[in-house]
């Protein structure tokens, strides 16, 4: 048994013990179950996500524990072959995303890692290698502009994930901008690249919306879970970085929908 699995074994054994099967006469404890559940899919872009909040509020604890997951997790070497050859463009971020539909899956797939393995290895999958002006700023905008066409679940993660990745940044060492390109574009094209609508060459910026984006209660219709709490998170803290509202717009937009499952979106 890994390191990682006789954790999350402890952890979900521990949590048993702690903790009744059911509650309130007909509730079930979904804990260990979604736990479990999880780590049988694949955590696409956690041990990012982990790292990078660990970072963010000087928890060592939890940068450790986010390394340890990245370790486990491995990377990939085609990604990693790629990234190293990657080229300059003249593209736009949401250029680079339309390619992804040359090698995109049908976005079916039972698991992440099962999509990930078709993708880097689809004959197409080396044109994402490229690095378009103003890199981090304009892939994350696009990724934004996936989720805010979708609502798709995975692309919720691709703008966590950017966010994550923004403050590691400093950390990421050498092609770490085609890395960053070409894990956004494989997730994209592992939900089937779906449609999206761009929100224009021109980002928003403070200067359209009459000041930086403020900390105010914007969060109306955000419920407590997991996901919609770290898209909150992401969200106010790239609109506060690139002086970009829009970043609030799109997850204000997602949490205002009725019948929302966000689980399963």
């Amino acid at each position: 048994m890994t390191t990682l699995a006789r954790q999350m074994h402890t952890t979900v054994t521990g949590h048993a013990t702690t903790f009744a099967p059911t509650y309130r006469n007909y509730l079930s404890d979904h804990g260990p179950m979604a736990a479990l559940a999880l780590r049988g899919l694949g955590e696409a872009y956690h041990p990012l996500i982990r790292i990078a909040y660990g970072f963010e509020w000087h928890c060592a604890e939890e940068v450790a524990a986010g390394l340890a997951y990245l370790s486990y997790c491995r990377a990939d070497p085609t990604i990693e072959r790629l990234a190293a050859s990657a080229v300059r463009s003249d593209l736009t971020a949401v250029d680079l995303f339309g390619l992804a539909s040359r090698f995109a899956t049908t976005g079916n797939l039972t698991t992440f890692p099962r999509g990930l393995a078709l993708v880097v290895t689809h004959r197409e999958f080396p044109l994402a290698a490229q690095i378009v002006p103003d890199n981090l700023r304009q892939m994350s905008r696009a990724a934004l502009d996936v989720f805010a066409s979708t609502h798709n679940f995975f692309a919720l993660h691709l703008v966590t994930g950017s966010h994550a990745y923004r403050l590691l940044e400093s950390f990421t060492g050498e092609h770490s901008e085609a890395i960053f390109n070409l894990g956004l574009l494989a997730g994209y094209a592992i939900v089937g690249a779906p449609d999206f609508e761009p929100s224009g060459t021109e980002l928003r910026s403070s200067v359209d919306s009459g000041g930086p984006a403020s900390r105010a209660d914007w969060r109306d219709g955000m419920s407590d879970d997991e996901h919609d709490i770290k898209l909150a998170y992401s969200a106010q803290s790239q609109a506060e970085y690139w002086g970009d509202p829009e970043y609030i717009d799109v997850a204000r937009g997602y949490f205002s929908r009725t019948g929302r499952t966000p689980a399963a979106s």
